[in-house]
Parts: C-alpha cells; sequence; structure tokens
C-alpha cells in the first residue's frame, strides 16, 4: 500500500510539478514525516528552525526549477504551448517539432529570434482559457507571438496520425477595426490551424509543419512591428521573408504551393509600403539620399510601375546629380489622374532646367486644379527654397514659389513677397522680362485681395 501511494505520489509530481500544488504536496509531505519519523525528539528546540530551512529549500527550488523562461531583450520572442495526449506525443513534439521551429525561424538574414517552448501545464491553462491567459503569457513570456493547441493521435483512413489543432496570438499596437479585421483574414489564411499526417511520416510531417509555422511567424510578427511603427524592424522582417522564399524555394518542395503563393504575395505587399515610408524616412528625416534608392529599388523590383517610386527616384536623380532628364522620364511614367503630386514636380523641372515658363505655369495650374494631400504644395515650397539656396542664380524659381502661394495657398503675404524677389532679380539679370509683367500683374491683384480681407 505504501509503494502504491510513493508511486502515485510520484505521478502526480512529475506531470504536475509547475502546478502550485505540487510543492504544497512537498512540503505538506516534508512537515507530515518529520513529525511522524520522530525526528524532531531528538533535535529539541532547533526542530523548528532546521524545518523551516528545509521548507524553504524546498520552495526556492520548485520557485526556480518552475519559472517561465523570458525572452531576452533585443530579441523577437516566440512562445509555444501546445499540449500532447501523453508523453510520447510530448517528446516528440519536443525533439522534432520545436527544433524544426527553432531552425525555421533562425533562417534567413533576420536573426534576432527567440522560442519559448512552455511546459504541459502551462500550455494547459492556455487551452482553457485563451482569452485570459493569452495576454498573461504574452507578458511573462515577453513574446509578441504566442502559438497554442493540442496535439493528439487519430486513426484516419485506417492510419494512424498525428493531429495538431493551433491558433496564434500576437501583440501589437492598438489599430483601427477594419485593419483588425483584414489582419485577422490573413492570419487565417496563412497560419496553419489544422493539420494531420501520418505517424509513420512524422519526421516529414513535423518538419513541414515548423516551416509553415516559421514562415507566417515572421509575416505576421513584421505585420505587429508595423502596427506598432516600429517599420525598420518590420521591413526586416520581410525582406529577410521574401528572400528566404526566393534563394531557398527548393527547401519548400514539400509545402503547399497555394500558402507559399499566399505568405508571398502578402509579405510582398506589405514589403512595397515599408518601403515606401523607409524611402520617405531616409530622404525627409535624415537627408540619404542613397539610403532612399536603396528602398526605391526594392519598390521597383516586385512593382515597376509604382506611383510613389516613380516620385521618389525623380527626387534621387536631381538630387544626385541634377539630371533633370532622368528626373523627367520618371515623372512622365508616373502620370496619374488621381494624383496631382507628379505635376507639381513636372512643372518644378521644367522651370529648372530654364524652359519656357508659360508651359511651366499651365503645368501648374493643371496641379492647381488636380488632387493632392495637403502637405503636397508645402512640401515643394520648402523643397524649391533649399534649392534656391545653393543655387540663387535660379532666379524662375521664385516665379514658381509665388504662383503656388498665389493660386494654390492663397497666402497672399508669402505670394507677395516671392513675386516681389522675381521681379528684382530678373529686371537687374534682364531675364524672364516677360515673366515679370505677369508676376505685376499678380502683384496687382494681391493688393486687391489684402484690402478686400481688411
Amino acid at each position: 500500500m505504501k509503494d502504491i501511494i510513493v508511486d502515485i505520489t510520484k505521478y502526480f509530481l512529475l506531470n504536475n510539478w509547475q502546478n502550485p500544488i505540487a510543492i504544497v504536496t512537498v512540503i505538506t509531505g516534508t512537515i507530515f514525516l518529520w513529525f511522524s519519523s520522530g525526528i524532531s525528539k531528538y533535535l529539541n528546540d532547533l526542530n523548528i528552525y532546521l524545518l523551516a530551512i528545509i521548507v524553504l529549500l524546498e520552495y526556492l527550488f520548485w520557485d526556480f526549477s518552475t519559472k517561465i523562461k523570458k525572452n531576452q531583450k533585443g530579441n523577437i520572442g516566440i512562445a509555444i504551448a501546445i499540449t500532447a495526449e501523453n508523453e510520447s506525443i510530448q517528446e516528440r513534439l519536443k525533439n522534432d517539432l520545436m527544433d524544426n521551429i527553432r531552425e525555421e525561424i533562425k533562417s534567413g538574414s533576420y536573426k534576432q529570434f527567440q522560442v519559448i517552448n512552455l511546459s504541459n501545464y502551462h500550455s494547459k491553462r492556455i487551452k482553457e482559457n485563451p482569452q485570459k491567459n493569452c495576454i498573461k503569457y504574452h507578458k511573462s513570456t515577453n513574446c509578441a507571438f504566442l502559438v497554442f493547441g493540442h496535439c493528439a493521435k487519430r486513426m484516419h483512413e485506417g492510419k494512424e496520425c498525428y493531429y495538431l489543432k493551433l491558433e496564434a496570438s500576437v501583440i501589437h499596437e492598438l489599430i483601427p477595426k477594419p485593419v483588425s479585421t483584414a489582419f485577422s483574414g490573413d492570419m487565417s489564411k496563412i497560419f496553419p490551424r489544422e493539420y494531420l499526417f501520418p505517424v509513420m511520416n512524422e519526421i516529414l510531417g513535423f518538419k513541414i509543419e515548423a516551416q509553415k509555422m516559421g514562415l507566417s511567424a515572421k509575416y505576421i510578427l513584421g505585420m505587429a512591428s508595423f502596427f506598432s511603427t516600429d517599420f525598420i524592424t518590420a521591413f526586416k522582417l520581410h525582406f529577410s521573408l521574401i528572400n528566404e522564399l526566393e534563394k531557398n524555394s527548393a527547401k519548400y518542395l514539400d509545402l503547399d504551393n497555394v500558402i507559399i503563393g499566399k505568405i508571398k504575395n502578402l509579405t510582398i505587399n506589405i514589403l512595397i509600403i515599408e518601403s515606401i515610408i523607409l524611402a520617405r524616412i531616409k530622404y525627409v528625416y535624415e537627408n540619404n539620399i542613397h539610403k532612399m534608392n536603396y528602398f526605391i529599388e526594392i519598390i521597383q523590383k516586385y512593382e515597376p510601375n509604382n506611383y510613389d517610386a516613380h516620385l521618389l527616384k525623380a527626387i534621387y536623380f536631381f538630387l544626385k546629380s541634377k539630371d533633370t532628364e532622368s528626373a523627367l522620364n520618371e515623372i512622365n511614367k508616373a502620370k496619374s489622374k488621381k494624383d496631382a503630386a507628379w505635376l507639381y514636380s513636372k512643372a518644378f523641372l521644367l522651370a529648372y532646367h530654364g524652359d519656357d515658363l508659360t508651359q511651366v505655369y499651365h503645368v501648374y495650374q493643371q496641379a492647381f486644379k488636380g488632387s493632392a494631400a495637403l502637405i503636397v504644395p508645402i512640401e515643394v515650397e520648402e523643397f524649391i527654397l533649399k534649392i534656391l539656396e545653393n543655387e540663387v542664380e535660379k532666379i524662375q524659381l521664385w516665379y514658381c514659389l509665388g504662383l503656388i502661394n498665389f493660386f494654390k495657398k492663397e497666402d497672399y503675404l508669402l505670394a507677395n513677397e516671392y513675386f516681389e524677389k522675381f521681379i528684382s532679380l530678373a529686371k537687374k539679370k534682364n531675364l524672364f522680362l516677360d515673366y515679370v509683367i505677369h508676376a505685376q500683374n499678380y502683384l496687382a491683384k494681391i493688393k486687391i485681395n489684402l484690402e478686400k480681407s481688411k
């Protein structure tokens, strides 16, 4: 009878060691054995202190051995919490699935991943109440991505098979409901929620499942970074993923082509958006046109006719070597009826090149009548002013600034200042005299408008 009780206790502790009930059982057993064995009779007053030390050591050992591993700072953490039907399957998950996931996740150019395997106890807790416990385990593991589910053996068409049923949870900043719904839809398309494969092919089966999880995890984690406005990490994750799919396509021959195609398409689409954002950041905030061009080339690799890429490439050609011909070529490729930003760029390039300002005027008029973001005229004005700081001889650009402020911004004070500057310089250099008359006419209209506004 005593042996049976010991065996039951051992089994309970081995399978429930991380449950707080386990340490309560151990401490209770220690106290019971202490007083029932008669040891306490020989130690007199010291017995309570020695017992306290033993109990404390037991608790400290339990606390240390059951601590959940935490993702280290600087890494992107992925927690895996898959329950198993029995110890044999748990061992297969540990030796086959987990090893393959680690290998797949760390393949590619982005290496800063840490995969944490949660015990059966913690996996059960997540499975029992995902809505409540997912957030808790995201925090306790410091992992942005959590995969949880169950693995069991089932008979299918006369064959013994492994059946994996999985769910995924990802942490990111708050996003609008329509965006969240679309993202959930994308996750369901690429993340393997149910998978069945024969036990006799378990090595290949676990490998294929790990590859699916690894590829989808990189895409999903990249999206989480994107929603959290960490565009650099998002870009690195997605760029690494698309490179892996393109350069090592033979590695994924066993995977479903439909899933690979979906992952690839989704990744390319978001990679283009990330590259546009980063190209703008490199240009506007860092004044690094070579880095900007790096992102432009990535955009044009996957979408040669991308509107934003053409506009940014025109800026690159102009700022790099004042190559107005190549810049104009890019602008003409960007021709669009939906957005007028390309017309502002075209008008500037024509004016800079010294072409007929009548043509410049007409292009600007098209731009003013078209639709463009409110920031566009302001950005164009700032760009022209920077050019004039270094190229004072381009006096015709003052005329352009006057047109933008008079017709589009309706900032008559600034328009007045720019037209007067143009008139003064043009007369001094005896250039663009026909347009001096136009500028004087605008000044007269500005005077009337300013008087009306008083």
